[in-house]
């Protein structure tokens, strides 16, 4: 009985902690593809504003797996819900942008602002 519980709480999606949920100033749905046009995947990826260089910094990205993870508008802001591994997130914007690129723009936005200098405020994640 008790192993059935536990099954149907996992099917459901119902494992996992709950983090706390996370505001961040841009939200990006991003496909991207290789030299040849071919799709290698799709990521969501999380922007925070700088001030001091008057541009949006990735703070953190996650890859999307399933339809479920890709972002909806609810009223005037945009949420993206998905569990990885231990935590379930539930993360809110009021900007959303869809892209596709023959690079990764995460990646780019590295180079300008280094994994060591973003807030990781996404528990468990990158």
């Amino acid at each position: 009985m008790l192993a059935m519980l536990l099954l149907a709480i996992a099917m459901s999606g119902g494992g996992g902690r709950i983090a706390p949920p996370q505001t961040y100033d841009k939200m990006e749905l991003n496909t991207t593809y290789d030299e040849c046009g071919q799709e290698q995947y799709t990521q969501v990826i999380f922007y925070d504003w700088s001030p001091d260089y008057r541009r949006h910094d990735a703070m953190g990205w996650m890859l999307v797996l399933s339809s479920s993870q890709v972002p909806t508008k609810v009223g005037d802001r945009w949420v993206c819900k998905w569990t990885d591994g231990q935590y379930r997130y539930h993360v809110i914007s009021p900007i959303f942008t869809r892209t596709h690129t023959l690079g990764d723009p995460e990646k780019d936005s590295r180079r300008l602002c280094p994994e060591r200098c973003r807030s990781h405020r996404l528990i468990g994640h990158r």
